[in-house]
């Protein structure tokens, strides 16, 4: 246990790690920019279970840092969730 907040590239290696272990290949990319979880599939998963919950969108554009409501909305339309 520590105190030191996570790196970026060791959450990284978190979501690369859980991903291998889990059996996944590489996939298909997503645009030619993804083929497996990274740490940003965390910020984009807690922004469609915020939705899901109802939360604002003023609210969830805050907790994941968005600047522009079309960015988050891109992301929660692709997982298949909408902002009330």
């Amino acid at each position: 246990i520590t105190t030191t907040p996570l790196t970026a590239p060791a959450m990284e290696k978190i979501f690369s790690d859980a991903w291998a272990l889990l059996g996944k290949s590489d996939g298909t990319p997503n645009k030619g920019r993804y083929r497996t979880w990274t740490g940003h599939s965390a910020r984009v998963g807690a922004a469609i279970d915020m939705a899901e919950k109802q939360v604002s969108m003023v609210e969830i554009m805050q907790e994941g840092t968005w600047k522009k409501p079309e960015t988050l909305m891109r992301y929660l339309r692709r997982g298949g969730v909408t902002v009330g």
